[in-house]
């Protein structure tokens, strides 16, 4: 995925066990584990490019760059493993999905691109602004299973930033009456994966027409 910085994987509910959280645990799935934070209400650690945190109320998840090859089948078994060792199918509310990325706008700053990806013309003038808006954009929408997904568009007020920066969530209610099985939720990652690539893609080369029509 074009300028991604962040993928993980959420769940939440609540008594999560997080004092008997043993990190080494994950290692054969994310590699060898370096505890980084341990209280007695979070515990964080460290594998490469991995990243997992647990409280009594969260768990997640995260790869950052460099992405190993299998990184997404990772980051789903590490979650398996975590609902089936400590906490059951049960004890989970929700599943989330996230990715967080840039997109580089070329020589155009991304305050200037931003605003006609998302023809703002017709806002300036209601809001009756002397400058251009340097906007930014939340949409809320449905495409497959899960219960609600979020897109957020957003672009530096600095002239010298050359980009705009995208964030996706996908998330799944697993008690409200679209509830879907946490595992299931937890399998859908791969095809959350693939749904934000296209979007980011077509995002991409649509960025890229709007910095030449400028440059």
């Amino acid at each position: 995925m074009e300028g991604l910085s962040r993928t993980n994987i959420v769940v939440v509910g609540s008594n999560f066990p997080v004092q008997t959280v043993a990190l080494e645990d994950f290692t054969g799935v994310l590699g060898e584990m370096s505890e980084v934070v341990r209280l007695p209400v979070l515990v964080q650690g460290a594998a490469g490019s991995y990243r997992i945190a647990f409280t009594e109320e969260r768990f997640s998840v995260e790869v950052v760059p460099p992405f190993p090859a299998d990184d997404v089948s990772r980051l789903v078994e590490a979650t398996r493993m975590f609902l089936m060792e400590y906490v059951g199918r049960r004890a989970a509310s929700g599943v989330g999905h996230n990715f967080s990325g840039v997109l580089g706008t070329g020589e155009v700053a991304g305050r200037d691109v931003l605003p006609k990806l998302l023809n703002t013309v017709l806002l300036q003038e209601v809001l009756q602004s002397t400058e251009p808006l340097a906007p930014s954009l939340s949409v809320n929408f449905r495409r497959g299973q899960e219960s609600r997904a979020k897109l957020s568009l957003g672009a530096p007020l600095e002239e010298e930033a050359r980009h705009i920066a995208y964030d996706f969530n996908f998330h799944f209610d697993l008690k409200g009456s679209d509830k879907v099985d946490v595992m299931e939720a937890v399998d859908q990652l791969p095809d959350s994966v693939v749904y934000a690539e296209g979007i980011v893609e077509t995002l991409s080369s649509r960025v890229t027409r709007v910095g030449e029509e400028d440059g």
